[in-house]
């Protein structure tokens, strides 16, 4: 818009479009569901409407390219189709490393190599839901912690070995010291 000239603006309608809270996204999938006849559980609705981003399109795509199943669509279906990290797992993860219990995490870490998951997909799918904790206030984490973490997840997409990455940062969230989480320190400039 900004590379426009004042002349064709003037002459132009601006609509600034919004993305649509989960809860409105929800309950429209669920009224398509009924009309079409889709046989969906709410958790999965709630998944589509997360997967969405607050886009009406994305998520009826997504409803609609499921709604092919034969068979009740779950939430886990949805997630496996869409390659996000099932909810329980995600929430194990949180619960040990808030819980500061590094053998059940290091056996979180296992299942999820079992199960052949990309550990991109399960840091951005950490990274979503540590989020959705900020927003509603329902941290288990320290602050410090949370932010660091959510920070260093970021990496795991980009590094070498993502599995060891992903692991390393969730030992490094219980087994640091939380005093001695790095935060980054603006230096006064001198000015000449």
């Amino acid at each position: 818009l900004h590379k426009l000239p004042e002349t064709i603006i003037s002459r132009t309608q601006h609509f600034n479009f919004k993305p649509i809270s989960n809860d409105d996204l929800i309950k429209h999938l669920k009224a398509i569901s009924k009309k079409e006849k889709i046989d969906i559980d709410d958790k999965a609705l709630e998944v589509i409407a997360n997967y969405g981003r607050g886009s009406f399109r994305d998520s009826i795509s997504l409803l609609d390219q499921l709604s092919t199943s034969e068979s009740k669509i779950t939430a886990q279906a949805v997630q496996e189709a869409v390659g996000i990290a099932p909810t329980d797992i995600i929430e194990s993860l949180v619960n040990a490393v808030s819980n500061q219990d590094h053998s059940e995490l290091l056996e979180i870490i296992e299942s999820i190599e079992t199960q052949n998951l990309d550990p991109s997909i399960v840091a951005n799918s950490l990274i979503d839901h540590l989020r959705q904790s900020i927003r509603k206030k329902e941290n288990k984490l320290p602050k410090k912690t949370l932010l660091w973490l959510i920070n260093e997840l970021l990496s795991v997409q980009n590094s070498p070995n993502p599995n060891i990455r992903l692991e390393i940062i969730l030992l490094e969230a219980i087994w640091s010291d939380q005093s001695t989480i790095p935060t980054k320190e603006v230096k006064p400039t001198s000015n000449p």
